[in-house]
């Protein structure tokens, strides 16, 4: 939508995504897990996990939210298992298109 993917760096991008990924019970969480995906943010995320989670870690807790858009940016930069997406309507390519025919059938027209 701001024309702006040249200043993304998609694989940085795509790997900080998949790092957030839960490979036991699915999804994505906010954060990697600081102990298989070591890196500038494990002493943080080791801090915030001893003083608010002592038993838990921030990764366990993966969400639909961060799911949800984590897919959506993995589509943004063309994983290819992935439908394209339209990122003004944070839906796929192929919805769109379905809901343009089904509105242009509702008001009469066709396609």
């Amino acid at each position: 939508m701001l024309d702006a993917f040249h200043l993304i760096d998609s694989e940085r991008n795509r790997e900080f995504i998949l790092s957030t990924q839960n490979l036991t019970f699915g999804g994505m969480a906010r954060y990697p897990d600081p102990d298989t995906n070591p890196g500038s943010h494990k002493l943080i995320l080791t801090l915030l996990r001893t003083l608010l989670f002592s038993h838990f870690r921030l990764s366990d807790f993966q969400d639909p939210l961060h799911t949800y858009t984590g897919l959506g940016g993995l589509s943004l930069v063309g994983e290819e298992q992935l439908l394209p997406i339209n990122p003004a309507l944070n839906i796929s390519v192929r919805a769109t298109e379905h809901l343009h025919r089904a509105l242009l059938l509702a008001l009469g027209g066709s396609y």
